[in-house]
């Protein structure tokens, strides 16, 4: 187990991870929605972004597992 880089101490702890989805499906899903049909995959957390390209508009989600 790691205790210090180049004489500095670290604490270690396990940290989580992300992933992003980009769907025109789920535009219209709420933050909830989306982390209660995926919370048996894992996720945790979500956040919606738009993109939008022109005169339409795509939703990106963030995940967090």
């Amino acid at each position: 187990m790691l205790f210090g880089l180049a004489g500095v101490p670290v604490k270690i702890s396990p940290h989580t991870s992300r992933g992003a989805i980009r769907s025109r499906d789920i535009a219209g899903c709420s933050v909830e929605e989306i982390v209660e049909e995926l919370q048996p995959q894992g996720v945790t957390a979500a956040v919606l972004i738009y993109v939008t390209d022109g005169d339409s508009s795509i939703a990106d989600v963030v995940l967090t597992l």
